[in-house]
């Protein structure tokens, strides 16, 4: 007997108009991420590439926050 292995749908969302994006913009989730954006720039500032261990506890930090 076989089960029901049905895929739940994947959900998604996308800006495919101005006013998709106006909403957006003005949400509180552009906010965070914004917020988030410039925070994980900042945290990596002085910082070089090869230093990867630093930059990801410096990530973690933010991520926990």
């Amino acid at each position: 007997m076989q089960s029901d292995t049905t895929e739940p749908p994947v959900l998604t969302k996308s800006i495919t108009s101005l006013e998709d994006l106006d909403a957006f913009i003005a949400s509180q989730t552009f906010d965070d991420l914004v917020s988030f954006v410039l925070r994980l720039g900042d945290s990596v500032k002085g910082i070089k590439t090869t230093d990867a261990s630093i930059i990801c506890s410096e990530v973690l930090k933010i991520l926990l926050e």
